[in-house]
């Protein structure tokens, strides 16, 4: 699910409610400030990709911090932390930070 930055904290909540969940999520949180953090990170993030479809487990990295301009040309979707951080709650997922 994408989830744009013009969107209200509510319309966001009320969309997550009205969806069932039909995959469990695994979310990789990675600080851009720290080169092991990062390194490590992507490593797992990479391991669990490869095996999230045979357990039915959807994976999405959620990198915190780096500026906005070396993120947009490479078409990533830019979230706030704070909507992030609620939206993983409301969906149950296990979050794992490096």
């Amino acid at each position: 699910m994408i989830i744009n930055r013009t969107s209200t904290i509510t319309d966001k909540i009320g969309l997550l409610q009205s969806q069932e969940a039909d995959l469990a999520k695994t979310v990789v949180f990675l600080f851009h400030g720290d080169d092991d953090a990062l390194g490590a990170g992507s490593h797992i993030a990479e391991r669990i990709r490869q095996v999230a479809d045979d357990y039915g487990v959807e994976l999405e990295v959620f990198c915190f911090g780096p500026p906005v301009e070396a993120l947009t040309p490479r078409g990533l979707t830019l979230e706030f932390a704070r909507d992030a951080f609620v939206r993983f709650g409301l969906e149950g997922a296990s979050v794992i930070s490096f």
